[in-house]
């Protein structure tokens, strides 16, 4: 019987040299590279990381580096860290506000509306308004019934009315222009 080169025979070799060399045909613990940190400098990373969890593994081989005068890899640190259960995340992002939820936030904190409507909003009464061209009408009859500052639902989304001219200077202002989203 013959075979290729890399066919069945070789690999069956192989085996057997193995075996015979080391009296075992799996692979052995400690074949790679050598370990480059101690347990002192594993203690190390891991007490740095539970420190502040918001670092990098960059950030902590700077300070290795610095303080112990350490050379490392940051997938080093990685290794590190994975091995004594402790693994990167992506920050959790934050919870989706549904419409009723904030349409109820705003009315708690005491600004008037209509009601809440899912979805359509106020949509069906602005169309009546729309189709008699009275679109400025129906705004004016929020502002008489609810105020210069009001909430209603167009469609899907909130909105907030202001016509306060103190509140409208504070949002359009430079000053405070992170804070709203214009």
């Amino acid at each position: 019987m013959t075979y290729n080169r890399n066919g069945i025979q070789e690999t069956r070799q192989y085996i057997i040299r193995k075996y015979k060399q080391t009296k075992c045909i799996s692979n052995l613990f400690g074949s790679g590279g050598k370990r480059k940190t101690t347990a002192a400098t594993d203690r190390f990373i891991v007490r740095k990381i539970k420190i502040n969890r918001r670092k990098s593994a960059d950030m902590v081989k700077d300070e290795i580096e610095f303080e112990l005068e350490i050379s490392l890899h940051a997938n080093t640190i990685q290794n590190r860290l994975h091995e004594a259960g402790l693994f990167g995340r992506i920050a959790r992002k934050k919870p989706l506000v549904n419409k009723k939820c904030l349409y109820d936030t705003l009315r708690a904190q005491g600004v008037n509306g209509e009601p809440f409507v899912p979805l359509i909003g106020q949509l069906p009464q602005f169309r009546r308004y729309r189709n008699t061209d009275m679109i400025m009408k129906f705004q004016e009859d929020l502002v008489k019934k609810h105020g210069d500052l009001f909430v209603f639902g167009f469609g899907p989304i909130i909105r907030l009315v202001i016509n306060e001219p103190d509140l409208l200077a504070d949002v359009l202002s430079r000053t405070n222009a992170q804070n709203y989203i214009k």
